[in-house]
């Protein structure tokens, strides 16, 4: 018997708006979130590269780039060149070689304002990126479950950032240096060949809610079965 429609779910207008990528699927819709997880010299950078680069190239306003890395890695060469181009550095610098919590607390905030005047003016805010990469020794701030100024402002980005369109993408060597909270957070998980059988029951864990931990794993050997792939 078909339920009376008294007792149907309604959808309501207001939903935030999305920003399709160019390529399509299987690339999600702006804002998103992406957790790149692999051993060292797996194809981490070289993906995340070919995100902001490639696959959603000029489909942000800004990127910020939290990496020890960012300024040395030659890999980083032309992804340096495109942030210089994007915004002058000594005035508005887009590249950090440490965590500054202050300053993802400032993006937070900025964007929050200008989303929150893009929506009275009914324009679309701008689409904005922050990637913390290379950061799996920074427990201080990667496994905290309080955010803010308090806990890990990247905790809060993890949490709220979609709301300010604000995509984040978070690099990693070992899956378990990522906390809980960030990793219940991500939409999307690239995952390379893992050497660890924890992290393998990790992963399990975390899609047990969608996939048998025995599909997980013929998911992640099939995936992983060429070198450097995700």
């Amino acid at each position: 018997m078909a339920q009376p429609k008294g007792n149907q779910i309604h959808v309501y207008d207001g939903a935030a708006e999305t920003i399709p990528c160019p390529y399509g699927e299987p690339f999600p819709d702006l804002p998103t979130s992406f957790a790149l997880i692999s051993p060292t010299a797996g194809g981490k950078s070289i993906l995340l590269i070919n995100l902001l680069l490639r696959f959603y190239k000029d489909q942000f306003a800004r990127i910020w780039f939290f990496s020890p890395s960012i300024k040395l890695d030659p890999q980083y060469a032309p992804l340096r060149k495109y942030l210089e181009k994007m915004a002058d550095q000594d005035k508005e610098p887009l590249m950090f070689e440490d965590m500054d919590q202050s300053a993802i607390g400032k993006i937070l905030d900025e964007q929050r304002k200008i989303t929150e005047e893009c929506r009275k003016r009914k324009i679309k805010p701008p689409q904005v990126c922050v990637v913390v990469d290379d950061m799996a020794d920074r427990g201080d701030i990667l496994t905290k479950r309080q955010g803010g100024a308090n806990g890990s402002w990247i905790t809060t980005l993890a949490t709220r950032g979609r709301h300010f369109g604000c995509t984040w993408i978070i690099t990693s060597q070992v899956l378990n240096l990522v906390g809980s909270v960030i990793r219940k957070n991500v939409r999307c998980m690239c995952v390379g060949r893992l050497r660890n059988h924890k992290e393998v029951e990790t992963l399990c864990e975390e899609l047990s809610g969608i996939y048998p931990a025995k599909t997980v794993m013929e998911i992640l050997n099939h995936a992983t079965a060429e070198p450097f792939s995700f």
